[in-house]
């Protein structure tokens, strides 16, 4: 979901940087249907002025056949609204953060040396450019890809001092299936006829889980990493946390989300890329994410936000 807020000065700013030499893919093609018919459908559960009349009107309709008494229909219909706005309060938001938590594979134990940024929209851009340029600029990752995303995030990269051959990226997945199915064709024309190399996965702390069980699916060890939390009102977040609980069900009944059965075992040494940059000091990332997404459901509980 794109995500309105200010103006960042520093993206604003790298698209002087439009013909830095970094590789990029372009894919012009018409949105797709459906994924515009879920997001009306999203924006409508995710607005209670709009979804509990509507949700009132129709179960009165669907009751009025049933043999009680017009106040005890009331009455139903009542509790029945109640329940659905519990959707909307913090306490639920966390609930489903705190679901989302349990949902994410364990961290892969290599060392990745290239980032995966997933696109969501310029006020995540904000946060996961920031998080990749730091890995970056520390030595951790030796190239960062931006999938599915503006070419202005892999600007924002270079603004913020990644060198430009270590940018590549694409703006073509239009869904995390996408995103996994598009990176993962691009590792492989990387390191034709090697195993498939470790990645550290940045994106909001919601999207995380789903996007990190799609790469395991499809063949990609992860360790996850997700963005600041901070920028996000308490709205957003329940959005967010209602739409990757959704995601992640829908996932789960297609079968994208397990582990391949005909995958051998294979030790982590063998998702390792080059270790150019590193030296066996450097130290391991540890599994970040797992506070970053406590602090969102400890603060979706208590109900502190901040507007975005």
């Amino acid at each position: 979901m794109e995500m309105s807020g200010v103006p960042d000065p520093m993206l604003q700013s790298s698209l002087a940087l439009s013909a830095a030499p970094f590789r990029w893919t372009s894919c012009p093609q018409p949105p797709l249907v459906w994924i515009s018919f879920r997001e009306a459908l999203l924006q409508l559960f995710s607005t209670p002025g709009l979804f509990l009349p509507l949700l009132a009107g129709l179960l009165w309709i669907m009751t009025g056949a049933l043999p009680i008494a017009r106040s005890l229909r009331a009455w139903l219909i009542a509790a029945a609204l109640v329940g659905a706005s519990l959707f909307y309060t913090p306490l639920s938001t966390g609930l489903l953060s705190s679901w989302l938590l349990q949902q994410l594979p364990p961290p892969t134990s290599a060392q990745p040396s290239v980032a995966v940024l997933v696109g969501r929209g310029s006020k995540i851009a904000i946060g996961s450019t920031t998080v990749a340029a730091g890995l970056e600029s520390r030595g951790l990752v030796d190239t960062i890809y931006v999938s599915g995303d503006q070419r202005a995030t892999a600007e924002r990269l270079v603004a913020l001092g990644v060198p430009p051959d270590r940018v590549a990226g694409d703006d073509c997945a239009r869904t995390t299936w996408e995103n996994g199915t598009r990176t993962t064709a691009w590792l492989r024309q990387l390191n034709p006829g090697a195993p498939l190399p470790a990645i550290t996965l940045i994106t909001d702390p919601w999207q995380l889980p789903r996007a990190s069980l799609v790469f395991r699916h499809l063949g990609v060890e992860v360790r996850p990493l997700a963005t600041p939390v901070d920028p996000f009102s308490a709205r957003e977040r329940n959005y967010l946390t209602v739409r990757e609980s959704a995601g992640i069900l829908l996932y789960r009944l297609q079968g994208r989300l397990s582990r391949p059965k005909d995958r051998g075992a294979q030790g982590n040494d063998d998702h390792r890329w080059p270790q150019s940059r590193r030296t066996t000091t450097t130290p391991r990332l540890r599994p970040e994410v797992l506070s970053v997404v406590r602090i969102a459901s400890q603060r979706s509980a208590r109900g502190t936000h901040t507007d975005g």
